[in-house]
């Protein structure tokens, strides 16, 4: 599955490749062809957390008048959903979108030889036992192809890496191939895309930090400005937060430095994305936000007299009047 989908995305970081003839460039060009693809569910996401919002002083006020009652709220906010036609999960397809396309930059990460060179896969197989049979890199490693691109960059490998390839150079692998590994360069301001952070440490662990930062920036700007989640609880806005960047930093120092970068360009990208939508589709052209504040006033007083209600009161008790009003409700 994980292969499928990255020769999916590597079709584009491959013309992505040809166009621009660097691999740092190469993810940022790529990472906005993303975009560009996805703008569409972005726009559908954009509107349909506009019409959330929308609802949300009719969904506070079914609260503060059914407070209690979690089945009959729940059966309410349903027939508001159903008359705003609005699709709860379809917030969660750029989420999923995201880990797919992931998913397809660490394969295309893993293996330049397929993705970006084009080699045929008996070659790539070619390339690698004689790789295995010179250093002992087992070929179940992830990033051997990787570490071949590396091996080959330094020139003093080249002859023997040749001699112990024999007939297979010429048949499977051609001159050409070994050029275009060669002359594959992994470097990126300074950076080794090809490198797991974690292995190598140095500066390479910058770029974790960096993968990490940018997901707190993405978060932030979120919070003040994303229609729907700018209006989450403080406890929902800071849980995202500390799992989007503590994610971001895990996988930032297990995968290659590209992937990382990846990650930070589709973050930067997607606090862009979201000030145009905003612009372009503006929450307050369709959200009555005084009718917003005033319905949570309504819901706050209904909280607060329920809990001077039932201040000194037994669970036992309280348990006891609700399942007494569902009963005269269902009446």
């Amino acid at each position: 599955m994980i292969s499928l989908i990255g020769d999916f995305f590597g079709f584009f970081m491959y013309w992505c490749f040809k166009f621009v003839k660097n691999y740092g460039l190469t993810i940022i060009l790529f990472t906005l062809v993303t975009k560009i693809i996805l703008l569409p569910i972005s726009i559908m996401v954009q509107k349909n957390s506009i019409k959330m919002v929308k609802m949300y002083p009719s969904m506070n006020r079914i609260k503060a008048k059914y407070f209690g009652n979690k089945d009959l709220i729940s059966e309410e906010q349903y027939n508001l959903y159903k008359e705003n036609n609005y699709h709860p999960m379809l917030d969660l397809v750029p989420v999923v979108a995201q880990l797919v396309i992931l998913m397809g930059v660490i394969d295309v990460i893993y293996k330049p030889l397929r993705h970006l060179l084009k080699i045929s896969a008996e070659g790539i197989q070619a390339l690698l036992d004689a790789f295995n049979n010179l250093t002992g890199v087992s070929l179940e490693v992830g990033s051997i192809q990787i570490q071949l691109v590396s091996y080959l960059s330094q020139n003093e490998n080249l002859a023997k890496f040749t001699s112990e390839l024999g007939d297979k150079m010429g048949n499977l692998i051609s001159q050409a191939d070994l050029d275009m590994i060669t002359n594959l360069n992994l470097h990126f301001c300074g950076f080794d895309f090809g490198v797991v952070p974690w292995e190598v440490k140095g500066i390479a662990l910058l770029m974790p930090v960096l993968a990490a930062a940018s997901s707190w920036l993405m978060c932030f700007t979120q919070n003040k400005s994303n229609v729907l989640q700018s209006e989450q609880s403080k406890g929902n806005q800071w849980t995202t937060l500390l799992i989007s960047v503590g994610l971001s930093l895990y996988l930032g120092l297990f995968v290659p430095a590209g992937v990382g970068f990846y990650w930070i360009v589709s973050n930067l990208m997607s606090i862009a994305q979201m000030y145009i939508l905003n612009w372009c589709i503006s929450p307050k052209k369709y959200i009555d936000y005084d009718d917003l504040e005033k319905s949570r006033k309504e819901l706050d007083e209904v909280v607060k007299l329920s809990n001077e209600a039932n201040k000194g009161r037994s669970k036992e008790e309280i348990e006891r009047e609700k399942a007494d009003c569902k009963r005269l409700e269902r009446l």
